[in-house]
């Protein structure tokens, strides 16, 4: 069977190139993944509360990795509360701390640092295209190492890379995400060593964070020259004494381990949510249209505690803005708008689409992007230029494949 479907590239906004009509011929296929489950589901898949394995953090990882940020967002914020106001904190904050750029404030203080941790929220990857823009400055600075939650312990990307293809779909959890394996690649390119420190089958927090804390040393006895940078989630890049069931997370043992100070940065703390109300009020109040961190006027950072600093550095990120129904983020490095027009499909949709590099085997790798669209929402694909294969897997679980060339 053989469909020909139209492609439209919609005429990009102000920096957006405009995009070319093409006409690929799409022919049947069927993709079995190396994988216990399908790793992008439909939203409405990934919504259904009646499945056996149906797990609200896991429902938000997928949505995310399919390219549905806000509904992500949603889902994780089910259990979010409304932020109340310290009305003297607030006005502290609001009269002596002004917004600066992250970028160059993060640098120039890694470069008096020999290890930097960036946390991200796992849904959110906003977060990894952030710390993708820190590579190239932080490289310039002396950082050789890259350090993955994500992926197990002394688990090497030049192993994951040896076939010479893209990021493969088994090499970790969190790099389905086609933005969080791109900053792999980006990094590799960069000339980083990549490496996996995750502390396997442990036992409460504790041991995590110790496992971890062990993984990473073992991995820098072996390499001591270069600096370090480790992108964690969320609380594992706090410092000083959490207590409980934690007592110290990673990055206060790494610290209490080597005698360094890491530089820690968070993302997660002051971070737009699916409903205003539940940020924190400082985010609230803040315009901010590039990634930046709050100082006063002697460069002190703002904190989330008055009483413990957890952490160095607090990304505040820009409120999100759709452009062709995708956030603005993904355009972030030279990808451009490609709008997708399966009008000739004889199944019916949704359809969750995603887009490879022509050479890479579809069933073994991540792919460039995914979205999902139907009648009511067509968002676009965000590519670089260059030649694709199109993989289009209907709501009856029929699969269609084509080439594209992006231009």
């Amino acid at each position: 069977m053989r469909i020909t479907c139209l492609i439209i590239f919609l005429l990009a906004a102000v920096r957006l190139p405009a995009q070319q009509i093409l006409t690929p011929v799409f022919d049947t296929i069927t993709v079995s993944y190396q994988l216990w489950e399908t790793p992008y589901p439909s939203a409405a898949y990934a919504r259904d509360t009646s499945r056996d394995d149906y797990n609200l953090s896991l429902t938000g990882n997928w949505l995310s990795f399919a390219g549905h940020a806000q509904a992500a967002t949603e889902a994780m914020d089910i259990h979010a509360r409304v932020m109340g106001m310290d009305t003297a904190r607030f006005e502290n904050f609001r009269d002596n701390f002004r917004p600066v750029p992250a970028l160059p404030a993060l640098l120039k203080d890694a470069a008096e640092h020999e290890i930097v941790i960036i946390n991200e929220a796992h849904h959110e990857p906003r977060h990894r295209v952030f710390t993708r823009q820190l590579l190239q400055g932080l490289y310039d600075r002396g950082y050789r190492h890259f350090g993955l939650e994500t992926l197990a312990a002394h688990a090497s990307v030049d192993s994951l890379l040896a076939t010479g293809h893209y990021f493969p779909l088994n090499g970790g959890y969190y790099t389905r995400d086609p933005g969080f394996a791109a900053m792999v690649v980006a990094a590799k390119s960069i000339g980083f060593t990549v490496f996996g420190y995750e502390s396997m089958g442990h036992d409460g927090p504790r041991a995590r964070e110790l496992g971890q804390m062990r993984n990473i040393m073992a991995y820098r006895q072996d390499h001591p020259e270069g600096k370090y940078l480790l992108h964690v989630g969320y609380s594992h890049a706090n410092e000083g004494v959490l207590g409980g069931r934690w007592e110290k997370a990673m990055a206060q043992r790494l610290a209490d381990t080597t005698g360094l100070n890491p530089l820690t940065i968070n993302q997660t703390h002051f971070r737009e949510m699916s409903r205003r109300e539940l940020e924190r009020y400082e985010y609230q109040s803040s315009a901010v249209s590039a990634p930046s961190v709050y100082i006063n006027k002697s460069g002190e950072s703002w904190n989330f505690n008055d009483e413990v600093r957890w952490f160095d550095r607090y990304v505040f990120h820009p409120r999100t803005v759709y452009r062709y129904g995708r956030p603005d983020y993904v355009f972030a490095h030279g990808q451009v708008p490609v709008q997708i027009d399966l009008a000739h499909l004889t199944v019916p949709g949704p359809y969750v689409l995603q887009a490879y590099g022509v050479d890479d085997d579809i069933a073994v790798v991540v792919p460039r992007d995914v979205v999902e669209i139907s009648k009511k929402a067509a968002p676009v694909l965000a590519l670089a230029p260059g030649a694709y294969r199109l993989l289009v897997t209907a709501a009856g679980g029929e699969q269609f494949v084509g080439k594209i060339m992006v231009r």
